[in-house]
């Protein structure tokens, strides 16, 4: 019998990032793209620093509980996105609970969808999955309060 040996498994091929000069930021995101595919490589223009990751509480204005959960990808005092298996449509609003690391009252919040999008994370899988971002219509005072002491103590760390 004439048996190769065995290759070790090197893993998918890696694609090649765009080199991007030193002190400047690089937006990836599709809708961000020039034409020719090129990512956005200027200064960063986002009015509020963003922190990621946490688990958020939901419920849909106008409908009845149970609360849903949704995983919380982007977080800044003037909006938020998310990431789960519900689809929702421009403009709904939505009652969200933010709970924050270190801190005991959670941050509520009515947000307003601007935007919905098939997430490429689990993209094969059965279930579907959606990136969503909203934009925060309302807080009180004491919620503001604690979303800005969470965003200063952790905008490093994301």
């Amino acid at each position: 019998m004439n048996e190769e040996p065995e290759q070790p498994f090197k893993g998918p091929e890696r694609r090649q990032r765009p080199r991007i000069e030193p002190g400047k930021k690089a937006y990836t995101g599709p809708e961000r793209r020039q034409p020719g595919g090129q990512p956005y490589s200027g200064p960063e223009r986002r009015r509020a620093r963003r922190i990621k990751g946490a688990v958020v509480e939901y419920l849909v204005e106008g409908q009845a509980p149970p609360l849903r959960t949704a995983f919380l990808r982007d977080l800044s005092i003037d909006g938020l996105s998310l990431f789960g298996t519900e689809s929702f449509i421009k403009g709904q609003r939505l009652q969200i609970i933010i709970y924050l690391y270190g801190f005991e009252q959670p941050a509520e919040v009515t947000a307003e969808v601007c935007w919905v999008r098939p997430s490429k994370v689990f993209k094969d899988s059965h279930i579907p999955h959606f990136d969503v971002g909203l934009k925060i219509v309302s807080i009180s005072d004491a919620a503001k309060s604690r979303l800005n002491q969470y965003l200063s103590e952790h905008a490093d760390e994301s």
